[in-house]
């Protein structure tokens, strides 16, 4: 009887904290610490060595839903991590397969994650540029030696380590690593953290180097705002590029414009060497202001001798254009006093013909009122009482002045046609140059009236009395005045066996 073959344990498989046993060497390390990767192809295991008690960190690629390509391109990748010795990287120990499955042995980082730094305190800026110029340097030592790309480079993944007084910093976070795109074109699914990957890598199966670029850029802002990583997509817009900076950026301007070029979508930096060098700048202007401070200092002191000499020689122009501006100004200013208290007497004729107005409504008379000028077409003032009122010059058509007492008013050049002046009292009124075309005027009082250019034709002046009026060159023509006409002399003449009509 053919027994089964034995089949052999996969010691990386187990989950639990207890003895791993190696494929290649059983026995040699205790699991402190197991836990999934977020892509779940991954588990990470750290363990103790039994002999030497170090501390390791073992990475494990389940490749069992992997395809062909996918294996190769991993086996690659792995190749190209051992060639990798960078002291801002955890160091690769060995490399151990089984079954198809691929187990890295490397060096436990023992430090704080920026993550958790930055939420425990306030960042300052000198620090903040020490490690992202500490973390582009790794980078880009991925970037040139191995052909690598970190891909999901984030504050989580970017640990601190104080020791002797002197901050180092780690990127880990290797499992998420690509080759570039130029070398292979990976078309698995996308990982990292949300908010630190740009738009093309998360649209576009091929990663690329201006990847690594954004998540440095984007990780700086997390750490100088203060913006934990979960919220960081809150802050910048993965479309445009576009970049929401708080208040505490404000100041430093330099800070500002370095990160909004890493995030650019349209003219980002070219590689992580010319990001840190952008990430420098202001370090080394002050350098080279020092350095040459006496060739600044002089053209300082020549600029400032030149700019005093012209302004001597300009002075005479200066004083003048000075001079002319004031007069500008000041007539300017006194245009602006006068339309001010034009408006004012304005506000105040007003006011006071308001007031006229409305006395002359609530009590039906207001002696000596001043309407001039005013448009009253087809008010009713019957009966009203409007003795000496000024209303020349006024638009009176259609208005209704019957049984008024407009003794002593002013109607000259007022526009009086087909207004009604029935048994109206207009003794001693001034109608010169009056337009009464049309009016009724029956039995109205015209006594000592000027009438000089008045404009009678077409109105009912039928019982309207004119004695001792002044006709001047008055117009009469078509005009209805039976029982009474007018002689060049002004006297009225009425018919032989009619008395003159009494004015009240």
């Amino acid at each position: 009887m053919k027994l089964p073959p034995k089949k052999v344990p996969n010691p990386f498989a187990i989950e639990k904290v207890g003895p791993v046993y190696p494929y290649l060497d059983p026995g040699k390390y205790d699991i402190s610490e197991v836990r999934q990767a977020r892509c779940g192809a991954q588990r990470f295991y750290n363990v103790t060595e039994h002999w030497t008690k170090q501390t390791y960190s073992i990475l494990a690629y389940d490749c069992k839903e992997m395809c062909a390509e996918e294996r190769e391109q991993l086996r690659r990748q792995i190749e190209a991590l051992k060639r990798l010795s960078h002291l801002n990287l955890p160091k690769l120990i060995a490399v151990q397969e089984h079954r198809g499955n691929f187990y890295l042995v490397m060096e436990r980082i023992l430090g704080e994650p920026l993550s958790a730094v930055q939420q425990a305190r306030r960042i300052q800026v000198e620090e903040a540029v020490q490690i992202i110029k500490e973390a582009a340097k790794a980078v880009s030592y991925m970037h040139l030696e191995g052909n690598l790309g970190h891909g999901n480079l984030n504050p989580c993944n970017i640990f601190l380590i104080h020791k002797g007084g002197r901050l180092r910093v780690k990127v880990v976070g290797l499992d998420h690593s690509r080759l570039d795109a130029t070398a292979v074109k990976f078309a698995s699914s996308v990982t990292g953290k949300l908010g630190f990957l740009p738009k093309r890598q998360i649209c576009e199966p091929d990663f690329q180097f201006a990847s690594d670029i954004f998540g440095l850029g984007v990780t700086a802002l997390s750490m100088l705002g203060q913006i934990p990583p979960d919220d960081i997509y809150t802050h910048i817009d993965l479309g445009s590029g576009k970049v929401r900076f708080p208040k505490s950026l404000n100041s430093h301007w330099e800070i500002r414009r370095w990160i909004r070029k890493t995030v650019s979508l349209s003219q980002p930096y070219s590689s992580v060497g010319d990001a840190i060098k952008g990430l420098e700048r202001n370090r080394d202007l002050k350098v080279n202001i020092w350095k040459y401070r006496f060739i600044y200092g002089t053209v300082i002191f020549a600029m400032a001798g030149g700019m005093f000499w012209w302004a001597k020689s300009h002075q005479a122009s200066w004083i003048a254009e000075l001079e002319e501006k004031n007069e500008a100004l000041a007539a300017h200013a006194e245009a602006v006093y006068e339309a001010a208290l034009e408006r004012k007497k304005e506000q105040e004729e007003q006011a006071r013909i308001n007031a006229d107005y409305q006395k002359l409504i609530r009590t039906g008379s207001c002696v000596g009122c001043d309407f001039a000028g005013l448009d009253l077409r087809g008010l009713d003032f019957s009966g009203y009482n409007l003795r000496g009122a000024d209303l020349s010059g006024s638009w009176l058509t259609g208005t209704s002045f019957e049984g008024a007492d407009l003794t002593g008013a002013n109607l000259s050049e007022a526009r009086l046609d087909n207004a009604n002046l029935r048994r109206a009292n207009l003794t001693d009124a001034d109608l010169s140059s009056a337009d009464l075309r049309g009016a009724s005027a029956v039995q109205a009082c015209f006594v000592s009236a000027d009438l000089s250019g008045t404009d009678f034709r077409a109105a009912d002046l039928e019982n309207a009395s004119f004695e001792r009026a002044n006709p001047g060159d008055a117009k009469f023509g078509w005009s209805s005045v039976r029982r009474g006409a007018i002689d060049a002399t002004g006297e009225v003449w009425y018919g032989k066996h009619t008395a003159p009509p009494a004015c009240d």
